[in-house]
């Protein structure tokens, strides 16, 4: 196995994923690689299923582990084919979770909008979630633990950058895959020093997004330094008429209106351009 290779990737999982998410990801890539069952090239998921079987053989091991992660290098992680393979293995060890998934959702409902954000920021992020609240009963926490999980992936393939951080959660929620895998390209090669701003631009101007997202991309860098700011709420309400709402402000609610039918109320100015930032289209 290359020396250089970085186990927590290999397995498709987070250097922080708890003992029960790293056996289950195992286990599914396990299934799709073995050369048994594998319909490629066999030598290729020979070679594969040996670097799982390296990097489960320490990440399963809480000692190896600890010694692994000392020495282990911060840099950024690289979106990669790997990444993509590990999601399909992820998906179908999934169906075998969903009958017990859905009891639970029959008593925590907003379960399935949580694993819906989750998968499209990516696969194995749902898959993470649904392992661990099945594996540990800890339904309480869901919300917690998905925004846990979701925070650690931004950071490990984005950095710490707010700006940069919520422009990607607006790339992943308008299906702008490329545009993401830009922002994780540059990232890597210039650092975390270089201006947000100087990557948005580029990445705007590369992917040809339309008015409305530019437009929403400078409410959601407004909102990051301040959502209560003045020019936060004027650029959401621009936005908004952008996105063809009627938007109207009575006291202190704002409340979202098209063809006159009322869609949204919110009790203040910053939960208004907090809605924009999950909601930018």
């Amino acid at each position: 196995m290359n020396a250089n290779s970085d186990y927590y990737a290999v397995l498709g999982v987070l250097p922080n994923a708890e003992s029960v998410v790293i056996v289950a990801a195992y286990r599914a890539l396990a299934s799709l690689y073995h050369p048994d069952r594998w319909k490629g090239d066999v030598d290729g998921a020979t070679r594969r299923m040996a670097e799982i079987n390296v990097a489960y053989g320490v990440l399963s091991d809480s000692a190896k582990r600890k010694a692994y992660d000392a020495t282990r290098s911060a840099s950024h992680s690289t979106f990669g084919d790997s990444e993509d393979e590990n999601d399909a293995a992820f998906d179908s060890a999934l169906t075998e979770q969903e009958v017990r998934w859905q009891v639970a959702v029959e008593i925590f409902p907003d379960l399935v909008d949580i694993r819906k954000r989750l998968t499209r920021t990516a696969h194995r992020l749902a898959f993470a979630f649904v392992t661990v609240l099945l594996e540990t009963k800890r339904f309480n926490e869901r919300k917690h633990i998905a925004d846990a999980m979701e925070t650690s992936f931004l950071e490990q393939y984005f950095g710490t950058d707010k700006k940069i951080v919520v422009f990607v959660k607006q790339l992943v929620n308008a299906g702008c895959r490329d545009a993401v895998k830009a922002v994780n390209r540059y990232v890597n090669i210039l650092g975390s020093d270089v201006p947000a701003e100087r990557i948005i631009d580029k990445v705007l101007d590369d992917c040809n997004l339309n008015l409305p997202y530019v437009l929403a991309v400078a409410v959601f860098i407004e909102a990051s330094g301040d959502p209560n700011s003045e020019h936060a709420f004027n650029a959401a309400w621009t936005l908004a008429f952008r996105l063809k709402y009627s938007p109207d402000f009575n006291g202190s609610t704002v409340e979202l209106r098209r063809n006159h039918k009322l869609l949204h109320e919110f009790p203040t100015k910053r939960d208004f351009v907090l809605w924009f930032i999950d909601n930018p289209r």
